[in-house]
């Protein structure tokens, strides 16, 4: 056994090379230039150290050997896409639709403030006008001010 196993893109420019029995048809069908397509099947020879196609100017033509392994070659390359076929189908998501879990109740909605002074009680609002300030707090921060060098007088 060979050390070195032919590629499925040889293989399959083998077949392709075979299906139509010309260089440059076979090139266009394998989407490679006529270059890449000839030095795949020379290396494949080269590989199995025998010639599967003899090439002239006109006419391409295989060897008894080659069509063996033309037909070898497409055995392969269906199974590679049996392969590939199997594995894909195994990848994909099963087809079957998950329940959402149930959303938590709404929150119990917020009971609004009373706007009125009636409602509220008459208690005076919060905020609008300032709470008086001890005497001592006021004289304590008048003296800070003049220490200070603060114009006039501090008023409260």
């Amino acid at each position: 056994m060979s050390t070195y196993l032919p590629t499925l893109k040889q293989l399959q420019y083998l077949v392709a090379l075979h299906e139509h029995g010309h260089f440059g048809r076979a090139a266009d069908a394998s989407f490679v230039s006529q270059s890449t397509l000839s030095a795949g099947i020379r290396e494949l020879e080269s590989l199995l150290g025998v010639t599967l196609v003899e090439r002239s100017r006109r006419v391409v033509r295989f060897t008894a050997l080659g069509n063996q392994v033309v037909d070898k070659a497409h055995r392969i390359l269906r199974e590679a896409e049996e392969l590939a076929d199997l594995v894909q189908a195994a990848g994909k998501p099963l087809d079957c639709t998950v329940p959402a879990p149930p959303l938590p109740p709404p929150p119990a909605p917020r009971t609004a403030r009373p706007r009125t002074a009636a409602a509220r009680g008459n208690q005076p609002r919060r905020g609008r006008i300032a709470p008086a300030r001890p005497r001592r707090l006021r004289a304590a921060r008048a003296a800070l001010h003049h220490r200070r060098g603060g114009k006039g007088a501090y008023r409260a």
